[in-house]
């Protein structure tokens, strides 16, 4: 059975499992790191990175297998088990649907999120090197931003030299927008628990400089759940950093300015958008905000939950 241990006998069965096999943890450390960095490249890179590091764990773990035991108790890993389970609960939506648009297994598409689930475990024998898996997240997100940068720059010199073609007022770089939304969501968090909790001055506003350039991004995807997230993340990390951190003049300046810098990074972006490239830029970009009202109406109103 499964024993909850001390965070010192944790890093006392990492530092055996180093001791014990020196170049297998240089090699997973590797691979993982290499699957962090293209979680932010395409779709494509995200699917076929994480098997080197799986296949990497499966051979490590026969003789390594004593690591993964206090992954039991890990509190990520119950949100995520968590997580999965409330997932689950949309097959019971989908029994039975079977039409035309979906197909007749429209359940796994509801629930094919969960193949990432086992990332955690397999990232977790290197997870005393978190921070340079980290770094190498940031890395690959930082490449999709650059990704629209060009993007972007292509729309307002009225170019077409890059081949990152989608509807007009969505600018995404090589992700889909939506795609896009959901990875820079997850580089905003990462900006924010540094912005808000490290404890150099230096951290926290390199950390900040790197938390607005993302909310930029995510802006330009215009994919109307990434704002919402966006927003909420804001509040939700601003809350938590008030509660927790002291003093709390710590929090509150990079906070702040991540707030009032957001919102004139998108309005200034939202301008010069509107007023460069095609007059159809401007209805397709209004359409967003006015859909998405139209659509949260409908759901309390008529119950139209369909969007």
């Amino acid at each position: 059975m499964p024993r909850r241990q001390t965070p010192e006998q944790v890093d006392a069965l990492f530092a055996r499992q180093r001791a014990g096999d020196t170049l297998g943890v240089r090699i997973h450390l590797a691979l993982a790191m290499g699957a962090c960095f293209f979680a932010g490249w395409p779709t494509t890179y995200l699917e076929w990175a994480p098997l080197p590091v799986l296949i990497c764990f499966l051979v490590r773990m026969t003789g390594q297998h004593a690591i993964l035991e206090p992954l039991i108790f890990d509190r990520v890993l119950q949100l995520l088990v968590a997580w999965g389970a409330w997932v689950g609960l949309s097959v019971i939506w989908s029994e039975g649907r079977s039409n035309v648009e979906v197909g007749s297994h429209a359940w796994l598409n509801d629930v094919q999120s969960l193949r990432f689930l086992p990332l955690a475990v397999i990232l977790w024998p290197v997870m005393d090197r978190r921070n340079w898996l980290i770094g190498a997240l940031l890395a690959g997100i930082i490449c999709g931003q650059f990704s629209q940068l060009i993007h972007f720059i292509t729309i307002v010199s009225h170019g077409n030299w890059t081949p990152y073609h989608r509807m007009p007022g969505r600018i995404s770089g090589w992700w889909d927008p939506v795609v896009g939304g959901d990875v820079l969501c997850a580089g905003l968090g990462l900006w924010l628990g540094a912005a808000i909790f490290a404890a150099e001055t230096r951290t926290r506003w390199i950390a900040t400089l790197g938390t607005l350039a993302t909310l930029a991004c995510i802006a330009l995807t215009g994919t109307r759940g990434a704002w919402i997230g966006a927003a909420l993340l804001l509040l939700i990390a601003g809350a938590l950093g008030l509660w927790l951190v002291r003093p709390r003049q710590r929090v509150l300046w990079p906070w702040a300015c991540s707030l009032v810098a957001s919102g004139l990074i998108a309005a200034a972006g939202g301008y010069v958008i509107l007023q460069s490239g095609s007059k159809t830029h401007r209805p397709d970009i209004a359409a967003r905000l006015h859909q998405g009202i139209d659509e949260v109406r409908g759901a309390f109103g008529p119950n139209g939950y369909q969007s």
